[in-house]
């Protein structure tokens, strides 16, 4: 094997992540889509009821299935999944959420920029319609001069024709769970999801944030692709009407489950960023005054 860049992808283990709760269907056609991609796949399955475990063991046979409860949510069920990779050796960890399936090609495109220190995202593209980018990566930014008020702005806005992007790759500080391809010696450097402070929502964002404070580069590789249904999402393509609006930011503050409320948010804007930003816990889990520019 001559090809250097061949021979490096030859000497990696990708071991995926998925952690489900109730998502048997889902998780189907998550595993038909990555399981040929990777060397090990791990699914946690949080204590459903819908027969996903059976149906892992029934067409999945080489699949790990760890049985956790309906108590440790995304950020553990993941944590257990990760772990259990970096256990059987893996050197590279594809996080994965149970909805998200990967094109034939995806893991391939994530190795070709894998490198030390660095984390390789793909590009999330709407499943109704797979030429349109639903999630392209963003950066943090203070959104007005005179207000410390920060927010997440999209590199890429939602909606865009994958043929606009004629970049090979970018830089982004955000990733999540959609097709995240991690090195292990990071989670060794930086430790895991913090589920004790963000058992579900913002663990993700969070991780994002600390791997950054770390000196870690995030690229987002637009020849790698994944795909959602954009509807099943809060951050849902739709237009929103002004009084949508109103609600949107009324649902930030007084979310009870925390999807985007306002502990959520205040937790990450303590944790991260500037003394006396404290307005930003109103944009920092919210497309509102992001993606919708």
């Amino acid at each position: 094997m001559d090809n250097p860049i061949l021979k490096s992808i030859c000497m990696k283990k990708i071991g995926v992540a998925i952690t489900s709760y109730n998502e048997k269907d889902y998780v189907a056609r998550c595993l038909s889509a990555c399981v040929h991609q990777v060397d090990m796949a791990v699914v946690v399955e949080n204590g459903g009821d819908d027969g996903t475990k059976e149906m892992i063991e029934t067409r999945f046979k080489n699949v790990t299935i760890l049985t956790g409860d309906h108590d440790i949510w995304w950020a553990e069920g993941t944590n257990i999944a990760i772990k259990k990779c970096l256990n059987e050796h893996c050197t590279h960890i594809l996080v994965l959420n149970a909805d998200v399936e990967l094109h034939d090609t995806c893991v391939q495109e994530l190795l070709s920029l894998s490198h030390p220190g660095v984390i390789v995202a793909s590009l999330v593209l709407d499943r109704n319609d797979k030429s349109l980018v639903w999630w392209g990566g963003g950066c943090w930014v203070k959104r007005w001069k005179y207000l410390p008020v920060y927010g997440m702005k999209p590199i890429v806005k939602r909606r865009t024709p994958i043929d606009d992007i004629r970049e090979t790759y970018y830089y982004s500080d955000d990733f999540h769970g959609r097709g995240v391809l991690i090195p292990a010696e990071i989670f060794r450097q930086c430790g895991f999801y913090d589920s004790q402070t963000f058992p579900h929502y913002g663990a993700d964002n969070d991780f994002a944030l600390r791997v950054k404070s770390h000196g870690i580069k995030v690229i987002i590789n637009p020849q790698a692709h994944v795909y959602v249904d954009t509807d099943r999402t809060f951050l849902s393509h739709t237009r929103r009407s002004l009084l949508e609006k109103v609600h949107v930011i009324y649902s930030i503050v007084f979310d009870p489950d925390e999807t985007h409320g306002l502990k959520l948010t205040w937790r990450l804007s303590k944790k991260h960023l500037p003394r006396g930003s404290v307005l930003a816990t109103l944009v920092i889990r919210t497309r509102f005054f992001g993606d919708r520019e």
